[in-house]
């Protein structure tokens, strides 16, 4: 994979990369979205497993769960599955009972992927050096230079990185 991206131009490898960082934060939500449904779950249904059983709870309980996860998880809505398709799949499953427990180490080794091995790989291919990135632009006002995330426009501020400051109005 790394010997294709060094023969790549710079955009398309940015382009290629801002795809793996959308889905990897995709695989994030699916993750956080099944452990939460996993998590609600009635006793009774663990206790009296009843594929049936489970599955009607589930269809029935699946739109508030949807929304709970997204909240409790801090899943930005673009990130988040379409509904109609994920439950879709989810009441396809054979075995509910084997939904993932929640790992923090999984949603950490996620974050980390995304946040600083991508980053890495990606100055490793262009040989971009930590110095070279550190260099003002001329197209931009600011004098910082702008990480990977912010680049590929995944930061949530369209400013560059930081929000606005609001002005006080008279």
């Amino acid at each position: 994979v790394l010997e294709k991206l060094k023969g790549l131009p710079g955009a398309t490898v940015l382009r290629r990369t801002h795809t793996i960082v959308e889905r990897m934060r995709r695989v994030r939500a699916h993750y956080c979205i099944l452990t939460y449904i996993r998590s609600q779950m009635p006793w009774h249904l663990w206790l009296f497993w009843s594929e049936d059983r489970a599955r009607s709870w589930l269809r029935s309980s699946l739109p508030k769960l949807f929304e709970e996860a997204q909240r409790v998880h801090k899943i930005s809505p673009g990130d988040m599955p379409a509904f109609n398709a994920f439950s879709e799949r989810l009441l396809t499953l054979e075995a509910l009972q084997h939904l993932p427990t929640y790992d923090a180490e999984v949603i950490s080794e996620i974050q980390t992927a995304i946040e600083v091995r991508v980053p890495q790989i990606i100055n490793g291919v262009h040989g971009v050096s930590a110095g070279e990135m550190a260099r003002p632009d001329h197209h931009f006002q600011a004098r910082r230079s702008l990480g990977l995330l912010e680049r590929l426009g995944l930061t949530g501020h369209s400013s560059g990185g930081r929000p606005a400051k609001r002005r006080r109005v008279a």
